[in-house]
Formats: structure tokens, C-alpha cells, sequence
């Protein structure tokens, strides 16, 4: 078993790791962009919702407006720490939401050597 913890607040985040799952996630969120959002999303749920949200976009496209006021500031991301353990990982993040910061830990899994998240609490 490999555990890896860095802190990544202001360093760089590198292609392919945990942390730029969720900063990929985030940023595709603030700027309406659901498809690029459900890549990096393993639960099935939450995709299933993204995927519902995005079809509502096409049919009614000033509902993209609600979308970027609901998540304005999600851009502003900065991943806290990463911790990765074989084919899980956690990453803490904090971001801007309705103008509070807000943090949150995420979970995800290694899926056919792309980071998912799974999970947030």
C-alpha cells in the first residue's frame, strides 16, 4: 500500500493526480461546463444529475445563467491536501460559495487510470 500526503496550497497541480480531478470539477462547475464535469465524477447519481442539468441547459438556455450564479466562485478552488492510498485518495479543498468559503474532502477512485470522484462529506 503507497500513501502519499501533500499539501498543495499555491503549488501546482499536476495532470492526472487526485487534485486536479477535483480543481477540474470545480472550475468545469463555475463555468457551466456539466459535460467536463461528469468526466471526472465515479458516482453514478451525482453524473446521472449533471447529465439531467445539462439537457435542461440545451432545451432552455437562460438556465445557464442560474447555473453560474449557483456555483460563481466554485473557480476559486484551492485543493488543501491530497492523500492517495493505491487506487483511492482523498483531497481537502476549500472554494467560494454564495460569497462564504466552504471546505469540503472528497473521495475518489482510480477508474480505469482516471481519478473519479466518488464521494463528498
Amino acid at each position: 500500500m503507497t500513501v502519499f500526503i501533500f499539501s498543495a496550497s499555491g503549488a501546482e497541480i499536476k495532470n492526472g493526480t487526485p487534485s486536479h480531478a477535483v480543481k477540474t470539477f470545480f472550475i468545469s462547475m463555475a463555468k457551466a461546463d456539466l459535460t467536463t464535469a461528469e468526466k471526472v465524477v465515479g458516482d453514478k447519481e451525482i453524473a446521472a444529475m449533471l447529465k439531467m442539468i445539462n439537457e435542461v441547459i440545451k432545451d432552455t438556455p437562460e438556465y445557464r445563467n442560474e447555473v453560474l450564479k449557483e456555483f460563481a466562485g466554485y473557480d476559486k478552488v484551492e485543493i488543501i491536501s491530497e492523500r492517495i492510498s493505491g487506487n483511492s485518495a482523498t483531497v481537502e479543498a476549500k472554494y467560494q460559495a454564495k460569497g462564504k468559503i466552504e471546505k469540503t474532502t472528497l473521495k475518489l477512485n482510480k477508474v480505469g487510470g482516471v481519478w473519479k470522484i466518488v464521494e463528498s462529506y
